[in-house]
């Protein structure tokens, strides 16, 4: 090839010729990808011009040579530079209509999406400006800068753009036509990520309908429609139509892709998820156990996501009471969040809370409180102390010094607690209930009956009229101001509390129940306190 020959003779890649086109000029308007590719590699000016103003982006753009364009915006190739006649490639693509596809895709496929948002604004501009508002590719181009957005996490901007692109595919292309199915879609996904998991579901309902339509049960569109509004309603806390289409999900990604496909993986770790919602602990271990398995043969042990899988099945563990294997996995998970992910990564901290829960309910407070002082103080210096994962870190660590007897420390941090709780959630959020109750319980511990009683009183009013007489946490918050009463000599108002408690202790949860055994214990040792207390003489 002669260009191989005189660039390993040496000869400049940007001598030019009396238009002022160099080599990348001609391989750019002729085609030559190779030679392109040979040429930039061998450090050729990729914005040179000629004398017209061009270059060679400019001719790659208007004669539609998008490989070429894509490799020169590879190498930071201007689509700004204006020709004498103030046209950029920017003009000339958007005159093809293919503008977003080629020249943002170049930054996606990078992952540089700062970039390729700068830009597709630019592609935007453009587009409506030589194309109009209403051009398909205009329209393209919109729903590419929305998804640029959505990879920012930028949700709110993504939503804003999503909904036009979904108007007026619905006038120009129809309600049916794929690609407003793919603009609802989309919408409805953006929805979920805002958390309006009510407007996801109505999208994902007609998406869903319209696939199996269109499509047919079998499409993997289809399917992945399904899997959508399963998570949908998962969050919206509907966990057994959840469970159906998951259910449906996972048979159908078995039989299309196979066992060991990644959607397939995916979609058994929902179902999991689902079943652990639902309480159905046992289920979830049985997927749990083949999601990790899986991810162990296909990813490898350090791939993050057979250390998610791991993280997951540990806390399956914890929630059957399998407290040993629990730990056995989390420390794991710990120790190789922190090699591959570092000391200060969010998922590092997130698996030692989770450990350090373990140890909790292992009885090991010692380790739990180790674990949760470090992660205190880390969720204080990369969130701050007013956010919500500081804020329960805080709940979490007052918890554990209450259960090793340092009543001191508990309260000093279930102070601040619910004063945040207060200024963020409000008076009557359960979580403001449940810090006061605590602060409570610890009050009484410190002997400061006069102040536990205060709260408890509140407590148990908020209990009632947001939880109802019967709900455990008013049945709890009742017995905590009991004990508290009787602490303060009040036997009256504790005996009258005692009665209440062993009747709803009866009622709910059978004569049996432990909670009602200990009631039962405790009313019969108040009672014999109640009638050896002093006399007035």
């Amino acid at each position: 090839m002669l260009s191989s020959f005189f660039i390993k003779h040496k000869a400049s890649a940007d001598l030019a010729d009396k238009d002022g086109r160099t080599a990348l000029h001609l391989a750019a308007e002729l085609g030559h990808l190779g030679i392109t590719q040979l040429l930039l590699e061998h450090k050729a000016s990729v914005d040179l011009a000629d004398n017209n103003g061009r270059t060679a982006l400019h001719l790659a753009a208007e004669l539609g040579h998008l490989g070429i364009m894509q490799l020169l915006l590879e190498y930071n190739a201007s689509v700004d530079i204006a020709d004498k006649e103030g046209i950029t490639a920017l003009h000339l693509a958007s005159r093809r209509g293919y503008p977003s596809i080629v020249l943002g895709s170049t930054y996606w496929e990078l992952g540089d999406y700062q970039n390729a948002k700068d830009l597709g604004v630019i592609v935007v501009e453009k587009c409506k400006q030589i194309l109009g508002e209403d051009h398909l590719n205009t329209i393209c181009a919109i729903g590419n800068l929305g998804s640029t957005y959505w990879q920012l996490g930028d949700y709110h901007n993504a939503k804003d753009l999503e909904v036009i692109v979904l108007e007026k595919c619905k006038q120009i292309l129809g309600e049916d036509h794929p690609d407003t199915i793919c603009a609802m879609g989309s919408l409805g996904s953006t929805y979920r990520q805002l958390g309006d998991y009510q407007n996801a579901k109505e999208l994902e309902i007609i998406v869903l309908e319209k696939c199996k339509q269109i499509l047919g049960e079998d499409h993997p569109d289809t399917i992945r429609a399904m899997g959508n509004l399963g998570s949908t309603y998962r969050q919206l806390g509907d966990y057994q139509n959840a469970k159906d289409l998951q259910v449906i999900v996972l048979e159908k990604c078995k039989q299309i892709l196979g066992e060991d496909h990644p959607h397939t993986i995916c979609a058994m770790g929902n179902l999991g998820s689902t079943y652990r919602q639902l309480g159905d602990y046992q289920n979830t271990k049985e997927l749990e156990v083949i999601v990790l398995e899986k991810r162990k043969q296909i990813l490898g042990d350090d791939h993050p996501d057979t250390i998610c899988a791991m993280g997951n099945l540990g806390s399956t563990y914890r929630q059957l009471g399998d407290y040993q294997n629990a730990k056995d996995l989390q420390v794991i998970v710990l120790e190789k969040c922190k090699q591959i992910l570092g000391e200060d990564h969010p998922h590092t901290i997130c698996a030692m809370g989770n450990l350090g829960s373990t140890y909790r309910q292992l009885g090991d407070y010692q380790n739990t409180k180790e674990l949760e002082v470090i992660v205190l103080e880390k969720r204080k210096q990369i969130l701050g102390d007013d956010h919500p994962d500081t804020i329960c870190a805080m709940g979490n660590l007052g918890s554990t010094y209450r259960q090793l007897g340092d009543y001191q420390n508990a309260k000093d941090l279930e102070v601040i607690l619910l004063k945040k709780y207060k200024h963020i959630l409000g008076e009557d959020h359960p979580d403001t209930i449940r810090a006061m109750g605590n602060l409570g319980s610890t009050y009484r511990r410190l002997g400061d009956y006069q102040n536990a009683k205060d709260l408890e009183v509140i407590v148990l009013k908020k209990c009632k009229q947001i939880l109802g007489e019967d709900h455990p946490d008013t049945i709890r918050a009742m017995g905590n101001l009991r004990s508290t009463y009787q602490q303060l000599g009040d036997y009256q108002n504790a005996k009258d509390l005692e009665v209440i408690v062993l009747e709803k202790c009866k009622q709910i949860l059978g004569d049996n129940h432990p909670d009602t055994l200990h009631t039962m214990h405790l009313a019969h040792i108040y009672s014999q306190l109640s009638t050896k207390r002093p006399q007035n003489i």
